[in-house]
C-alpha cells in the first residue's frame, strides 16, 4: 500500500480520512481476535503514520520499493515463519515407505515439544484433518525433542526432520531427538506410522 486509503466500501467517492477510519475499525477488530496486522508500504511519498495506524505496532509496519519488494517479502517470511517446526503425520497403509500413494494424513495424534533451555508455543498439540501442528521455538539455537503419543495398534516407521541447523535424529520408537532451531530455521519433521498389523505380517 501507498498508505492513503482513500474509497469506502467499493464507493467511487474519494474521501481519505473516512477511508482510514473504517480501516482502522476493521484492523482493531481483527486485532481484538487475535490476528496480526502487518502493514507494507510500498514506493515513494509513503504515509508511514497511517500504515502504523493500522498495523498491529510501528514494528510491524515495513517500507520498501518495487525493485526492492521480493527481498522484502522474503525476509519478512524468514521472520515470521523462522524458528518454527512444523510436524506432519501420515499413516503408511502398506508398511512400504518406497510406496506413498497409500499414505494418508493421521488426524488426532498428540506431539510435545521438549526445549532445552527454552520453550516451544504451544508446548502439546493435537493434529488435525492435515495431520500437521506447528510450534514456535525460542530461544535461537534451542534444541528440541519432538515426541509422539503413540495411538494403540500403529508402530513408528520412520521419523525425521529437515531444515534445521542440526536435524536432530530419531529415537526409532517415538520421536526425534536433538534438533537445533535456528533464527530463521522453517523445519519439517514428518512421523510415518503404519498399522501392527501390517508391520508384523
Amino acid at each position: 500500500s501507498d498508505g492513503r486509503p482513500n474509497k469506502v466500501n467499493g464507493s467511487n467517492e474519494f474521501n481519505r480520512p473516512a477511508a482510514l477510519a473504517a480501516a482502522v475499525v476493521e484492523a482493531d477488530a481483527a486485532k481484538v481476535d487475535g490476528a496480526r496486522i502487518i502493514a507494507i508500504g510500498i514506493g515513494d511519498g509513503l504515509k508511514v503514520n497511517k500504515l502504523e495506524a493500522i498495523a498491529s505496532s510501528p514494528a510491524d509496519v515495513h517500507t520498501t520499493d518495487f525493485d526492492s519488494l521480493a527481498q522484502t517479502l522474503a525476509d519478512l517470511a524468514d521472520e515470521l515463519c523462522g524458528g518454527t517446526i512444523t510436524v506432519t503425520k501420515l499413516i503408511d497403509f502398506d508398511g512400504d515407505l518406497a510406496t506413498t500413494d497409500d499414505q494418508d494424513p493421521g488426524e488426532g495424534w498428540t506431539f510435545t515439544a521438549d526445549v532445552t533451555d527454552g520453550d516451544a508455543i504451544p508446548e502439546t498439540a493435537v493434529t488435525g484433518a492435515s495431520g500437521s501442528v506447528v510450534f514456535i521455538i525460542t530461544p535461537d539455537g534451542a534444541t528440541v525433542d519432538v515426541f509422539e503419543s503413540g495411538i494403540p495398534g500403529y508402530e513408528l516407521l520412520d521419523a525425521s526432520c529437515v531444515g534445521a541447523t542440526d536435524n536432530g535424529a530419531s529415537n526409532l520408537v517415538d520421536g526425534v531427538t536433538g534438533i537445533v532451531v535456528g533464527e530463521t530455521d522453517t523445519v519439517v519433521c514428518t512421523f510415518i506410522n503404519a498399522p501392527e498389523s501390517v508391520v508384523s505380517s
